[in-house]
């Protein structure tokens, strides 16, 4: 299989604050209808004998649907400053007769892989992949008032049948990035909610709560 001609790299700026549940219900009353809401579903891959081949070095690898559409995404490391995460991402919508085949993971999703990234470390270059596991969520989002920034509210539930929630800031651009970070650090005090950048990706929990399960 191959995967579309629209292949897509861009550098992921992006704030992470992790919610309570009552916080999360508290933001979304306060906002109101969301301008968006998005279901989910993650299929996570890795090394079909190291379960954290990838991971170590500095790669993420998933399926996700949405509105019936499958994209499969790679996410690299980058640096950290102050809640703010800036790393490489690849996306290329995927389709076609073998997308059953694909699933499963093995050879053909790591030649996909490689194909959309280009060059992957060479310990990565022979590594057949496996399925670990799904994750679904729900996302809302939401734009600030003042700074017109869109944030998503995240609701992703674990292997393990814990939830989690978050909030998630996505902008490139500098200036908007201040405003809208600005603009939430006042709603976050006067709703009375702690400012908490998330110390863990999802995927991070991902694999946390699979570990449990074992």
């Amino acid at each position: 299989m191959a995967p579309s001609a629209e292949l897509a790299l861009k550098i992921e700026c992006e704030l992470k604050l992790e919610l309570t549940s009552a916080e999360y219900e508290r933001l979304r009353q306060a906002w109101g209808e969301a301008v968006e809401r998005r279901e989910q579903r993650n299929l996570y891959y890795e090394d079909v004998h190291d379960h954290s081949l990838w991971a170590r070095n500095g790669f993420s690898l998933r399926l996700r649907e949405d509105a019936g559409s499958w994209v499969l995404g790679i996410k690299g490391s980058g640096p950290e400053a102050e809640g703010w995460t800036q790393r490489p991402e690849w996306e290329t919508a995927v389709e076609g007769a073998s997308f059953a085949e694909l699933l499963l993971g093995g050879t053909p999703m790591r030649r996909l892989a490689e194909e959309l990234v280009g060059r992957l470390p060479e310990i990565l270059a022979d590594s057949d992949l496996t399925l670990r596991g799904e994750l679904r969520n729900s996302r809302s989002l939401h734009g600030l008032p003042r700074s017109r920034a869109v944030v998503e509210l995240d609701h992703f539930r674990l292997p393990d049948g814990n939830e989690g929630f978050e909030l998630e800031f996505e902008c490139g651009e500098a200036n908007l990035r201040e405003r809208g970070e600005s603009e939430l650090r006042e709603i976050f005090a006067d709703l009375d909610i702690a400012w908490r950048p998330s110390a863990t990706s999802k995927r991070q929990r991902f694999e946390a709560a699979l570990r449990s399960l074992e």
